[in-house]
Parts: C-alpha cells; structure tokens; sequence
C-alpha cells in the first residue's frame, strides 16, 4: 500500500496494488453485490490501467474509489471513475468527498482535464451527493443494450 495523503494521524489516502484489492472486497461488495470477488480479479486483471485509491481510519478502510485515467474525443485527457462507496456504517461523515477530492488531485497530477463518473439512474442519495457536496454537473444519458 503506497500511502497518497495522510490528512490526520488516523485518516489515510492509500493506493493499493493489484495483489493488496482483497483488503477492500467487503466495501467494494456493498456496490457491487453481483459481482464475485474471482470475477473481480478477472476483470480488474483485464484493466491494466485500472487503479484503486482506498480510505482507511485507524487502520480501517472505509472508502473505496476505483479509477483509471482515459482519453476520448468528447473530454480530452480525463479520470473516470468507476466506483465509489464508503462502507454503510461510515456514511455521511464526509470520508466519500475526501476520497473523490484526492482521486481528482490525482487526475490533476495526471493533467487531466476532467473527472467523469456514471451512476446508475436509481441512485438518487448519490445524484444528490455529486451535484451538492461534489459539485458535478449533470451531462449526459447513457444508453446500453446487451449483446
């Protein structure tokens, strides 16, 4: 674990390696339900650029933000961001902000020109936590039709 920022003694930024991702399954999971933890290592092995920013109180990961930095001809140089999710029993206390803050200060290291982040439609309390504590803007749609 590469420590990103330690913002007091007890609250710590960590970037954690492909082989260290099993340390934050249990608030990883609460996100995604569906997934297994082997098809998690599958995929995430697939994503070579994909990283993970956890944080941890007192030694405790409470946070979780899955990312990788991405170019497109519609946002330039970017940080998408796939997952974020504070454990349940730590949320609204301000740790899921703290972790965005760090993964956008790392797309700013990057020179990225945005962060970007999709949520599913029915999840209204994040739509609401983006746009109010966040302060991301509304976009786009996105359209999916399996295969």
């Amino acid at each position: 674990m590469k420590v990103i920022k330690k913002i007091f003694d007890q609250l710590v930024v960590q970037e954690l390696e492909f082989l260290e991702f099993k340390k934050a399954w249990k608030v990883l999971q609460q996100l995604r339900p569906k997934l297994t933890f082997e098809d998690y290592q599958r995929l995430t092995k697939q994503m070579p650029a994909y990283r993970v920013f956890v944080l941890a109180v007192a030694d405790e990961l409470v946070a979780y933000a899955g990312f990788d930095i991405q170019y497109n001809l519609y946002e330039g140089k970017h940080v998408f961001v796939y997952e974020l999710v504070t454990d349940e029993a730590h949320r609204s206390k301000g740790f899921g902000k703290l972790l965005l803050d760090e993964v956008a200060a790392e797309g700013v290291r990057q020179a990225c020109e945005m962060l970007v982040l999709t949520s599913g439609i029915q999840r209204l309390d994040a739509h609401r936590f983006y746009e109010e504590k966040i302060g991301l803007a509304r976009t786009s749609l996105v359209f999916r039709k399996a295969l």
